[in-house]
């Protein structure tokens, strides 16, 4: 009995050699592309920051500013709009949203008892004007109408109506301004 057990076990080596060399070679191939992969492909962050820097950009575009200054607005016209939407309306918005850009979005929100009541333009103005840095040479009603302005263009049209619905009418008409040109919606 002690025969026919090295006898298997040396056939049972004998049979995943091939696989095993096999395996081994599967490995160092897959390395081998993985090495000539382009950049793109080894960084899985790269498009989601790409994306992020598209939509700053589109921002700094509106408002004629930097970068730092069109980020400062974003974040602060996000927060503002999603404390005024209220928590469901928020959590369809940010589904949304680019991944880093979702991150500002929700970026210190607790979602109970955020909601805000602002229901003129100043009350809302004044809320974007304390995230703004106080040095900013941002308007608030700029960084508003900017970030709403590329809402508008890049969110689902469906959601923007949505939006547009629920604000207050002051607030509506800056949301409903932005995503106007030509005397239409931007699609």
């Amino acid at each position: 009995m002690s025969t026919a057990v090295k006898l298997t076990s040396k056939t049972a080596q004998a049979a995943t050699a091939p696989v095993a060399a096999t395996a081994d070679r599967s490995a160092r191939s897959l390395a081998a592309r993985l090495a000539r992969a382009p950049r793109r492909m080894r960084d899985p962050l790269a498009a989601m920051v790409q994306e992020a820097r598209v939509w700053n950009k589109a921002i700094a575009g509106e408002l004629k500013s930097t970068p730092e200054m069109s980020h400062t607005a974003l974040r602060a016209t996000l927060h503002a709009l999603r404390d005024r939407i209220g928590p469901a309306n928020a959590v369809h918005l940010g589904a949304q949203l680019p991944t880093i850009v979702r991150g500002l979005f929700y970026e210190g929100w607790r979602m109970t008892g955020s909601t805000t009541r602002e229901r003129h333009k100043p009350e809302f103005l004044d809320r974007i004007a304390t995230e703004i840095a106080p040095h900013s040479r941002i308007a608030p009603e700029r960084a508003a109408h900017a970030v709403f302005k590329v809402l508008w263009d890049r969110i689902d049209p469906g959601e923007a109506e949505k939006i547009a619905r629920i604000l207050p009418r002051e607030i509506r008409a800056i949301w409903i301004g932005a995503g106007r040109h030509d005397g239409g919606p931007r699609r």
